[in-house]
């Protein structure tokens, strides 16, 4: 599932990049944890990339449930072969890298996907 989405994001000129954080990167994840990502989008298109997510989430699976709790969250329960996996997405709009919100202190991630050779990896530590 990860490696679905960091290719859909990759592939999408729209994104800044993608990461992981909760359970997962710590090694703590089960067949049970859910999925918690932050994908960076460039503010210029962040409206219609929110637009056209629920089109580009269609490859992870087939979707139990999904809402968009706010403008910039979109949580949804996708069926994997008879297991439901329940996935927070946390949309965040970059102007310039000036502004990008960092993690929590301790808070592990990993990154899926980072096409600004570093900056964004540097910059949510």
């Amino acid at each position: 599932m990860l490696a679905k989405i960091a290719a859909a994001l990759r592939d999408d000129i729209r994104v800044h990049g993608c990461l992981t954080h909760g359970a997962r990167p710590v090694g703590y994840a089960c067949r049970w944890s859910e999925l918690k990502l932050a994908v960076y989008v460039r503010s210029n298109a962040f409206e219609a990339f929110r637009q056209d997510w629920k089109r580009l989430a269609a490859p992870f699976g087939a979707r139990l449930w999904e809402q968009f709790s706010s403008d910039s969250q979109y949580c949804a329960c996708f069926d994997l072969n008879g297991l439901p996996l329940f996935a927070e997405f946390t949309f965040v709009p970059l102007a310039d890298f000036s502004e990008i919100p960092q993690l929590p202190p301790g808070q592990n991630f990993e990154m899926l996907y980072d096409g600004t050779n570093g900056v964004l990896v540097r910059s949510v530590r």
